[in-house]
């Protein structure tokens, strides 16, 4: 009897602890934003007073947000482009666009996981200690969930750069950067690559930086070939992205 009842002292110990652990540990909430991107390439972005953004201009034209509670519609000149549902944090939950929709799922953290497109998921995100650590997109043709890995530098993401994006969601990345598709990694991202069939790519996208008296991303830089951490001969630049930031208001 007495085995018994320390059997039951163990395990309602077990579960108390349990029951006390934070039921969400994929994301790391200590991390505070203190600049927020103004261009991206050629991309401009302008607040409301609250942080929201107010407008993105491009080339291609002027986007203009307007909010209602948590509606959100997105025009370009006279054309409603999109219209957004969102959460309590600001994030897009309903997308729709040209008789399209997205629907997103967060995290308690704040980050996406997963992203359906007009009812069919299309792209997930899987989140450890603050970061990204890979997002998924569906190979048709072979029946197949491929994943993208991510390694990360011990350096800070300080202006909360989107560097590993998910692109099978079908969304453009000035979304992910104007924050509408939920938080980022906290650590600045090194490489990425794909995991095959038969285990990795031999490709790896390689990434290089130049930062800002701040510690903010003003040019990312992607280097594509084998790489193993120490030749970087093999490595090709195939594209890059320029940011500016400014200091984020206290409201």
């Amino acid at each position: 009897m007495r085995h018994y009842l320390l059997s039951i002292i163990i395990c309602t110990a077990a579960l108390l602890f349990a029951a006390c652990q934070p039921d969400d540990i994929e994301g790391n909430e200590t991390f505070k934003r203190e600049y927020r991107v103004k261009t991206f390439d050629n991309f401009t972005f302008d607040y409301n007073s609250d942080g929201t953004v107010a407008s993105i201009s491009s080339p291609s034209g002027k986007r203009v947000f307007e909010y209602s509670g948590k509606s959100l519609n997105i025009t370009n000149g006279d054309a409603t482009e999109y219209q957004i549902t969102l959460n309590k944090d600001g994030f897009a939950t309903k997308i729709v666009r040209s008789g399209h929709t997205w629907t997103v799922d967060y995290n308690k953290a704040g980050y996406m996981t997963k992203v359906s497109l007009d009812g069919v998921q299309n792209t997930s995100q899987n989140i450890s200690s603050g970061d990204i650590t890979y997002w998924t997109a569906y190979d048709r043709d072979n029946d197949f969930w491929r994943r993208n890995e991510a390694s990360y530098l011990s350096k800070v993401n300080v202006g909360q750069v989107q560097t590993l994006w998910a692109e099978a969601s079908g969304l453009d990345r000035w979304m992910f950067e104007a924050r509408l598709l939920g938080n980022t990694s906290t650590s600045v991202v090194e490489s990425s690559r794909w995991a095959e069939f038969a285990g990795k790519d031999k490709n790896t996208s390689v990434y290089d930086y130049e930062y800002d008296a701040n510690g903010c991303i003003v040019l990312e830089i992607e280097y594509l070939g084998e790489w193993n951490e120490w030749d970087l001969s093999g490595l090709k630049r195939i594209e890059s992205h320029s940011f500016t930031w400014e200091a984020i208001p206290l409201l």
